[in-house]
């Protein structure tokens, strides 16, 4: 983990909801940030940890994930550039109420949150557009404890490759960043479960592996399996 002093936004990557800071809020937040660099594998947040800033991904993906008592992460989601980590620490949570990790080298802006909540109590839009952020989070995590209630293996699995095969990931080799251990983390099956399922798969036509790549070859079919559990 390296610290680099310079602007975070003076590059090409800008926070769309950053729009909609006036100059001087704009000079506030700037006064307050640090752009940091993290290396493969490394931890950019910890579950638990008290934390005094918000974390903005400028580059790189981020492994996101819950830590628990057996030892076993869950992997929650993977984060982009433009994605926040630890927003709930703007509406009281001050701990990290998960932990992430780089899968490949990361940029990433550091902001207090004492300056940005203070932002947002003078400018509604902003904080609207956080909020609105936070509760996508929040769905996410509801949908996923659903899952892991009510789905059998075939369908935790599916609704992985599918979460790992969304449009936003579609220009990018998200399965090259994963072992077959972060998918059994996600689909919250064994690893030997996992490499069993995707031959399965692969013998039925859904999917082609190639090493570590998987190709989605019948979305509707792997759709169902995920509805269905």
């Amino acid at each position: 983990m390296n610290r680099d002093d310079h602007n975070c936004f003076d590059k090409k990557i800008n926070p769309k909801c950053f729009n909609l800071l006036t100059e001087d809020e704009w000079n506030q937040i700037g006064k307050h940030q640090t752009r940091m660099h993290y290396k493969r594998g490394e931890h950019i947040a910890r579950q638990g940890s008290p934390s005094a800033v918000i974390i903005f991904i400028l580059e790189g993906f981020v492994k996101q994930f819950i830590e628990s008592d057996t030892n076993r992460p869950f992997n929650t989601a993977i984060l982009q550039p433009g994605d926040f980590i630890g927003l709930s620490t703007l509406f009281g949570d001050t701990p990290f109420i998960t932990s992430a990790m780089a899968l490949q080298p990361v940029e990433a802006c550091l902001i207090s949150s004492a300056v940005l909540r203070d932002v947002i109590t003078k400018n509604n839009i902003l904080a609207l557009k956080l909020i609105e952020r936070h509760l996508s989070t929040e769905r996410h995590l509801i949908d996923i404890v659903a899952r892991l209630n009510y789905k059998q293996m075939p369908g935790k699995l599916a609704q992985t490759l599918l979460y790992l095969n969304q449009d936003n990931f579609s220009d990018k080799d998200i399965f090259g960043l994963l072992s077959r251990n972060d998918l059994a983390d996600f689909a919250a099956i064994s690893s030997i479960n996992v490499v069993k399922l995707l031959h399965q798969f692969e013998d039925e036509g859904l999917i082609k592996l190639n090493g570590k790549k998987i190709s989605i070859l019948n979305k509707e079919a792997l759709n169902a399996i995920a509805k269905n559990g």
